[in-house]
């Protein structure tokens, strides 16, 4: 029976098919996936929290071997691992426990270092090692700031609710103030261009004007050399000569005001009387004769403002002539109200040189 089952079709056809298999996957181990020849090493660290046999070792984030052992000894873990000979660890390298999570196992990560050299020996361990807080410390850690923090006493636990509280209710309804603020300021970053183009703007001009100072350095330094000078001979000759004026007018305004209080409204009316004066400076007079005309208005006019209440009286000097010759002058003159006897002497003279 053994015969016919060994001889039968079927049976061929499954031990053809594992020996394929088994070929296949031979041939896949040795040709695809030859063996790798590891090199041993082995850190000390704190502790191993999250590490087991089996775990990976990575270097610079990639996996190069597997942790094989792990030995307790006193404050320390030895921690045994195999490296691909084709990534030898450096001499100056460090290791350290990492982890994605919190929760997940961890990997042995081998760090090189930054100085140059070679292969690290097998037979030293790592003992620039470090591994992260586990999280039991971790929350230890946070509770015992916050005792440090808030204080031990019951009334003190809630101090960082009530602090949270009371910033919620000094921040409360500021929402809309907030967002308009951020809003803003996203439209000014968004459209920087005009702002940038000012700013360049001023640069440039500042530039203008310290090239414009760096050429012109040698007269303003000479200027200013020279300031020193003249602020010197104002302080000491403008300025006492301005002190003596000034106490001048402590002695000269006293008279002026008793001279206006006195003989202000005369004086008012003989400047008011001297316009006629001020007209005829800036007419345009070519001939002494034209003066001539408009003296005995200018006369006329004082002679007007003189008030003889005030006691100030006025009038123009006259003269008396023979009788032989006062006649003849008064045809001369041809005023019909001539007196022979008193003839003003501005008539006299002015009308003997046409005025009138």
């Amino acid at each position: 029976m053994l015969r016919r089952l060994v001889s039968s079709r079927g049976f061929v056809s499954v031990v053809a098919t594992l020996t394929v298999s088994l070929l296949a996957v031979a041939a896949y181990l040795l040709v695809l996936r030859p063996p790798v020849a590891t090199r041993a090493y082995c850190a000390v660290l704190p502790d191993t929290i999250g590490l087991y046999v089996g775990n990976h070792v990575t270097l610079r984030g990639m996996t190069v071997g597997e942790v094989t052992a792990i030995d307790p000894r006193g404050a320390t873990v030895r921690v045994d691992f195999t490296v691909d000979e084709r990534h030898p660890v450096p001499a100056d390298a460090a290791a350290v426990t990492v982890s994605d999570t919190i929760v997940a196992d961890r990997e042995l990560a081998v760090l090189p270092g930054g100085a140059p050299g070679g292969a690290r020996d097998a037979n030293g361990c790592l003992t620039r090692t470090l591994t992260p807080k586990s999280m039991t410390q971790t929350l230890d850690a946070v509770a015992g700031l916050a005792r440090q923090t808030l204080g031990s006493e019951p009334g003190t636990r809630d101090a960082l609710r009530r602090g949270l509280a009371a910033l919620d209710s000094a921040t409360a309804g500021t929402g809309p103030e907030v967002n308009a603020g951020i809003t803003d300021l996203a439209a000014l970053l968004d459209s920087p261009d005009a702002a940038i183009a000012h700013l360049g703007g001023v640069i440039d001009s500042l530039a203008a004007i310290s090239g414009s100072v760096a050429d012109r350095w040698g007269d303003i330094r000479l200027m200013l050399t020279r300031l020193a000078t003249v602020l010197d001979q104002v302080n000491n000759e403008l300025f006492s000569r301005t002190v003596e004026i000034i106490d001048g007018f402590q002695r000269v305004l006293p008279m002026l005001n008793e001279i206006t209080t006195m003989f202000g409204d005369p004086i008012f009316r003989v400047l008011d009387a001297t316009v006629p004066l001020v007209r005829l400076i800036r007419l345009n007079v070519d001939t002494l004769r034209d003066i001539a005309v408009r003296v005995p208005v200018l006369t006329a006019a004082v002679t007007a403002a003189a008030d003889p209440a005030r006691g100030i009286d006025y009038a123009a000097p006259q003269v008396a002539l023979p009788p032989e010759l006062a006649a003849q002058v008064c045809a001369s003159v041809g005023d019909p109200q001539c007196d022979p006897a008193r003839i003003p002497l501005s008539r006299l003279v002015f009308g003997l040189a046409g005025g009138r």
